[in-house]
């Protein structure tokens, strides 16, 4: 859904629920040489696709996020200099 969204695979990709199945689809949805964030780090452990972002050279990082990194993330997503998909376990909460 996202790649045919974006028409190919974004070269950043956020994912802020922590949820495997959502962190899986944000290194499958990123370009080669990408970058993967996670910000919603719930569980301790949790299954990747390891070899595949390993193979294509996809950069997987954790950060800690607080509520002041929300408008930082808009004005990327609003400058339009790089494609961010984003994905938000209630998408419908966050005006962008």
């Amino acid at each position: 859904m996202v790649i045919d969204a974006l028409g190919g695979k974004a070269d950043m990709s956020i994912d802020s629920t922590g949820f495997q199945s959502s962190i899986q689809a944000a290194i499958y949805a990123t370009g080669n040489g990408g970058n993967v964030t996670i910000s919603g780090l719930r569980e301790n452990v949790v299954t990747l696709p390891i070899i595949n972002a390993g193979l294509r050279e996809v950069d997987i990082r954790g950060v800690s996020v607080n509520a002041h990194c929300y408008p930082i993330a808009r004005e990327m997503i609003a400058s339009g200099r790089q494609y961010i998909c984003i994905f938000f376990f209630q998408l419908q909460s966050i005006k962008i």
